[in-house]
C-alpha cells in the first residue's frame, strides 16, 4: 500500500514517488557530549528530528510551478508523512532544502516535463 504524503495540505502523490521515500532521524547534541578520561564517549542527546526525503516523479510544468510556488509561499513547510519512529502519520513544521529542476523533456500528449532530483525536509522540532 502506497503512502500518504501531504505538503501544506496538498496531496503530493502526483508529484514525488509514493513507494520511495527515506525517513532518518537526527541527533541534536547539546555541550555534554565527549570524549571521556577513561576513553568512552558520551552523547549528550536534547533531541532527535526527522528528515524525510523524498524523490520527484517526471512532473508537468503545470504541476511542478504550483507545487513551488505553494512551498516558497512560507518560510517552512507543513509535512504529513508516515513516521516509522512512530508507526503513525503526524504532521511536522520542517524546514525543505531547495529544488533543482531541469532536464525538460515534451511527451507524447505534447506537454512539457520536468525532471526535479530530491527534495528534504527537516522538522524543525523534535519528536
Amino acid at each position: 500500500m502506497n503512502k500518504e504524503i501531504k505538503v501544506n495540505n496538498i496531496d503530493c502523490s502526483s508529484i514525488f514517488t509514493r513507494y520511495g521515500y527515506s525517513v532518518t532521524y537526527k541527533k541534536i547534541m547539546g555541550d555534554a557530549s565527549g570524549d571521556m578520561l577513561d576513553g568512552s564517549t558520551t552523547e549528550d542527546v536534547i533531541a532527535i528530528r526527522p528528515v524525510v526525503t523524498f524523490g520527484f516523479m517526471p512532473v508537468d510544468e503545470d504541476k511542478l510551478s504550483a507545487f513551488i510556488a505553494s512551498l516558497y509561499k512560507n518560510d517552512y513547510a507543513q509535512l504529513y508523512y508516515f513516521d516509522l519512529r512512530e508507526r503513525a502519520y503526524k504532521t511536522i513544521e520542517t524546514i525543505y532544502s531547495d529544488i533543482q529542476a531541469g532536464h525538460r523533456l515534451t511527451g507524447t500528449d505534447g506537454k512539457d516535463y520536468w525532471f526535479a532530483r530530491t527534495i528534504t525536509f527537516e522538522g524543525r522540532s523534535p519528536l
